[in-house]
C-alpha cells in the first residue's frame, strides 16, 4: 500500500507519498490559494486512483483535506497532532513521520 502523509497549515499542505516499498517517491509544498484543497489533485499523479491511504495530523485545519480525500473515496486517518510533535519538530518530517506511523499500525 502507498501512503500520501500531510501537514496541514491554514494556508499551505506540506505533503509526503511513500511507494510500497517505504520509500519517499514525492514530496511538495502546496499552497491553499483559493481557500479549497484542489491543489492535492497532483497527489494523484503519484498514487493512482486505489491502493493508498492518505494520513494526518488532527487539527482545526484537517477538515478540508479530509473531505477532498474522502469525497473522493479514498481511505484518510488522522493522527492526534501530539504524537507527531513528540517525534519531529519539522514540517517536511512530520509528513514523511505521518507516512511511517501509519505503516506501523
Amino acid at each position: 500500500m502507498r501512503y500520501i502523509g500531510l501537514d496541514v497549515h491554514k494556508d499551505n499542505i506540506s505533503a509526503c507519498v511513500l511507494s510500497d516499498a517505504g520509500k519517499v517517491v514525492f514530496e511538495k509544498d502546496f499552497k491553499k490559494t483559493d481557500g479549497t484543497c484542489d491543489c492535492l489533485a497532483e497527489l494523484f499523479d503519484h498514487v493512482g486512483k486505489s491502493g493508498f491511504c492518505v494520513l494526518m495530523e488532527t487539527g482545526t485545519y484537517a477538515y478540508p483535506p479530509y473531505r477532498f480525500f474522502s469525497d473522493r473515496g479514498c481511505a484518510v486517518d488522522c493522527v492526534h497532532a501530539q504524537c507527531l510533535k513528540m517525534i519531529t519538530q519539522t514540517d517536511k518530517k512530520k509528513g514523511s513521520m505521518t507516512n511511517r506511523v501509519g505503516k506501523s499500525t
